[in-house]
């Protein structure tokens, strides 16, 4: 690999930084990747804080108290809850999200992540780019903003965990929608993410692989 081009890792919705974690401990190390930058989002505060300490002592890691919408302002974060209670996974700016309280929320501050980008990455284009986002319900969102915006081919990689819009009642008639603009614009989500589709070690072991051949695909 060249170390000379810097790879950019952006977690949107990075809960407690366990796929973070997964890249810059294990995946990155094991294909050489030392130039790196992580721009993790996370809508909720206890979350964030969490993170934020949890990397504080890696300064190529940068974390953002941020919601990703389809605008950029104040609004509620409501709380996600199962059976055995307070779920933190699960927090939506959706309030008819399946699992969530619409009477519980936190307030925080919406982005467009487009207008993140502008502002604050000027090199995109030059970098290497992998993008993953579990954003419950608010990927549709997301990747109109990066159609809208001509952001898409930016992104070398798109992963996460798949759509919750099903979930949403008022999403619902807008997911064959998404799922088309998806296709259109030939963008695939390669599962990265915990739960029982896969175990860790082959989650990680696919992440290095399609990092490897995609680098090596660019002559990077």
């Amino acid at each position: 690999m060249d170390n000379n081009t810097t790879v950019c890792y952006f977690d949107l919705g990075i809960w407690d930084g366990c796929q973070a974690d997964w890249m810059v401990n294990k995946i990155f190390p094991d294909l050489g990747i030392t130039n790196y930058r992580v721009y993790g989002f996370e809508a909720n505060k206890e979350n964030c804080e969490y993170v934020e300490n949890r990397f504080k002592d890696d300064n190529r890691f940068s974390i953002y108290h941020n919601a990703i919408a389809n605008e950029n302002k104040t609004g509620p974060l409501y709380h996600g809850y199962n059976s055995r209670g307070r779920r933190y996974c699960s927090d939506s700016i959706f309030k008819d999200k399946t699992n969530v309280r619409p009477g519980e929320f936190e307030l925080v501050e919406y982005i467009r992540f487009s207008d993140w980008l502008k502002q604050n990455i000027s090199d995109l284009k030059l970098s290497f780019n992998i993008l993953k986002f579990n954003i419950e319900g608010a990927e549709g969102y997301l990747i109109q903003d990066l159609v809208e915006a001509g952001m898409v081919s930016d992104f070398d990689i798109y992963c996460g965990a798949g759509s919750d819009m099903p979930k949403i009642k008022s999403l619902r008639s807008d997911y064959a929608k998404h799922q088309k603009l998806l296709s259109e614009h030939n963008i695939k989500i390669h599962w990265f993410a915990g739960g029982s589709k896969t175990t860790p070690k082959k989650t990680i072991e696919n992440m290095k692989q399609l990092i490897y051949k995609k680098m090596a695909r660019k002559e990077i």
